[in-house]
C-alpha cells in the first residue's frame, strides 16, 4: 500500500543543510563549524570573496576533523554579480531608480549563497547560519520541529532567536529607543523573551529548499536582504518575533574591526551575565564555549574595552 505523509511528518525525514557565508570571519569559523557539524548532515559554505586568513582556518578544521571532510563543501562566489542589471524598490512601492550597489551586499551575498544552495541541495531545509555563531546542541531538534508546522512550506520561514555575546561574561540587550539607565525596557517592535534576547534575523533561519522562496533586495531599506515573493507574514510577523528560548550564541563583535574597540559609551546596556543569574537554563547553554577552539582570546575589561588577542 501507498504511505501517505503530509507535511508535518515528510519534513522530518529531510536532510538539514548548514548554509554559511564566509568573507572575513576567520576568529569564529572554527568554533563555528564544531558545532555545525553537529547539527546539519551538510554544510555549505559559500565564500564572499573569502580572505587566506578565513580559508586558512576552514582548512584547519577540516585537517583537524577528517571524518567531516565529505559533509563540507566550499565554493567562493566573490566576483560574481548576480545583478548586473538590477533596479532597486526605492519606495516600497514602484522601481524607479537604478543602483550601483557594490557587489559585495547583503542582498546579492545572500542570492548567491541561498540559490546556490537549492541547486545543489533541493528537496531538504536549508538553514542559514553566519559564520560567527554557535548553535546550541539541542538546535537540530528544534529547527525540525518548528519547520515541520509551517502552514505553506513553499512559501513559509523559520527565524531563530539569538544571544548576542561581547565575550565569555558579557552580553548584549536589544532595547526600546527610550530606555534609560535602571529603567531597560524591551524594544516594542521585537517579541523578546527577555531583553538580551535577540529573535530572529539571516544570522539563523530555515526554509524549504524547494520552496518558490528567493531573496532580493529588502523594499525599505534595500542594502538588506529580504525573501522574494515579500510577504508581510516573513518580514513582519516571523523575522524578528520568536520569543522562544535561544537557540544559539551570536559572537557579533569577535571581528578585526572591534579589536581594542571600547564600548564605554554603551555600557550601561551591556549585562554581565552575572546579573542575569535567574536565567539558569541559559547559563549553562553558555558554558558550551568552554570547550570550543577559537583562534583568538576575547574579554571585555573593566573600561569595556573588547581586547582580541590572536593565540
Amino acid at each position: 500500500m501507498i504511505e501517505i505523509e503530509n507535511w508535518k511528518t515528510y519534513s522530518k525525514k529531510l536532510p538539514l543543510i548548514g548554509v554559511i557565508g564566509l568573507v572575513n570571519e576567520w576568529m569564529t569559523i572554527y568554533p563555528c563549524l564544531q558545532q555545525a557539524v553537529k547539527i546539519f548532515d551538510e554544510i555549505l559554505i559559500v565564500g564572499d570573496s573569502a580572505s587566506e586568513k578565513s580559508k586558512f582556518y576552514l582548512e584547519k578544521f577540516i585537517l583537524d576533523h577528517y571524518t567531516f571532510k565529505n559533509k563540507i563543501h566550499f565554493v567562493d562566489l566573490g566576483e560574481i554579480d548576480p545583478w548586473p542589471w538590477l533596479v532597486f524598490p526605492r519606495s516600497g512601492v514602484h522601481y524607479n531608480s537604478v543602483s550601483d550597489i557594490p557587489i559585495k551586499c547583503s542582498p546579492k551575498a545572500g542570492f548567491k549563497r541561498f540559490n546556490f544552495a537549492k541547486v545543489k541541495f533541493p528537496n531538504t531545509i536549508l538553514c542559514s547560519v553566519h559564520s560567527d555563531i554557535i548553535l546550541f546542541d539541542n538546535s537540530r531538534e528544534r529547527i525540525y520541529e518548528r519547520m515541520s508546522n509551517v502552514e505553506n512550506p513553499f512559501f513559509d520561514s523559520e527565524w531563530y532567536s539569538m544571544i548576542t555575546l561581547y565575550d565569555k561574561s558579557h552580553i548584549k540587550t536589544f532595547l526600546s529607543n527610550d530606555s534609560t539607565l535602571g529603567n531597560l525596557k524591551k524594544d516594542p517592535n521585537l517579541n523578546q523573551r527577555t531583553i538580551y534576547d535577540y529573535p530572529g534575523d539571516w544570522g539563523l533561519m530555515s526554509y524549504y529548499s524547494s520552496s518558490l522562496l528567493t531573496v532580493g533586495p529588502d523594499p525599505v531599506i534595500h542594502e538588506f536582504e529580504a525573501f522574494y515573493p515579500w510577504s508581510k507574514k516573513t518580514q513582519c510577523e516571523k523575522k524578528g518575533q520568536d520569543n522562544s528560548f535561544p537557540h544559539a550564541i551570536h559572537l557579533e563583535f569577535i571581528r578585526d574591526s572591534c579589536k581594542n574597540k571600547n564600548f564605554k559609551d554603551e555600557s550601561w546596556k551591556i549585562l554581565n551575565l552575572k546579573n542575569i543569574n535567574n536565567d539558569i537554563k541559559l547559563l549553562e547553554e553558555i558554558k558550551i564555549l568552554d570547550n570550543l577552539n577559537f583562534g583568538v582570546k576575547f574579554e571585555l575589561n573593566n573600561d569595556y574595552q573588547l581586547i582580541i588577542e590572536e593565540i
